[in-house]
């Protein structure tokens, strides 16, 4: 068995981009729409999040549901809503998804 050993550098900084870009959410956050929640407390969670995620926009999210039963299985698309918070400073996003 070869070992391979890697060394990295403290020294040398990340390659920085002018413009870059958001490459995944940093936090996702889902509320199932099976269980009963209370509205009050994610407006509030939302609420706490716009101080420092103050740009926040809602937009439709395509997701699909699979189930096997007794007639075999069945796909069903929904569509629900996301809000996505980002960060005042640095490319991160939350994202809070209900249903």
């Amino acid at each position: 068995m070869i070992e391979k050993s890697i060394q990295f550098d403290k020294t040398k900084k990340n390659k920085t981009y002018a413009n870059s870009t958001i490459s995944e959410a940093l936090c996702e956050i889902h509320f199932s729409s099976n269980e009963e929640y209370d509205q009050k407390k994610i407006d509030e969670l939302k609420k706490k999040l716009k101080k420092v995620y103050p740009v926040v926009s809602k937009e439709p999210f395509r997701h699909y549901h699979a189930a096997i039963g007794e007639n075999g299985l069945s796909v069903k698309e929904e569509i629900s809503q996301r809000s996505i918070f980002k960060h005042k400073e640095r490319n991160h996003l939350l994202q809070i998804f209900l249903g």
